[in-house]
């Protein structure tokens, strides 16, 4: 396809609205990922969780994930994917700039009925439930 085409074709269409905000304004990749990492710290604090959290259930290490939400890296595709289920989310949200994200009602209250959530939360029992065992154990043979 002609560059030139595409180029005048493009234009026109960001002139007329078609392609939204974004290609009107379009930000770099540092700004991108400020933004998105705002929106994860949003939605992860609206859903009650720490970083460590999020971290168990996504499958992610906690340096990385911190990175993203200080905007120091974007988070891959999968990472999005997974948040965006977690915080019953659309990816639009987190990746969009929005003007005030307190208006903005996230569905993350639903977090607790998340089948993940659940599983995490019943491990995290369990390995209280045998750390107990263990102290118990180590005071006996003391």
């Amino acid at each position: 396809m002609n560059n030139e085409f595409v180029q005048g074709y493009l234009e026109k269409e960001v002139q007329n609205g078609t392609f939204g905000e974004y290609l009107k304004n379009p930000i770099d990749g540092k700004e991108r990922a400020k933004i998105v990492g705002c929106n994860m710290m949003f939605c992860r604090k609206k859903a009650r969780l720490s970083q460590r959290d999020v971290c168990t259930i996504i499958g992610c290490a906690p340096q990385t994930y911190s990175g993203y939400e200080n905007g120091k890296h974007e988070p891959t595709i999968e990472t999005l994917v997974r948040l965006s289920h977690l915080y019953n989310v659309s990816l639009d949200f987190l990746l969009q700039k929005y003007p005030e994200q307190e208006g903005y009602d996230v569905a993350v209250q639903n977090v607790d009925d998340n089948p993940s959530f659940q599983e995490v939360d019943m491990e995290m029992q369990r390995m209280k439930e045998r750390l107990a065992e263990l102290e118990k154990h180590i005071k006996i043979a003391e």
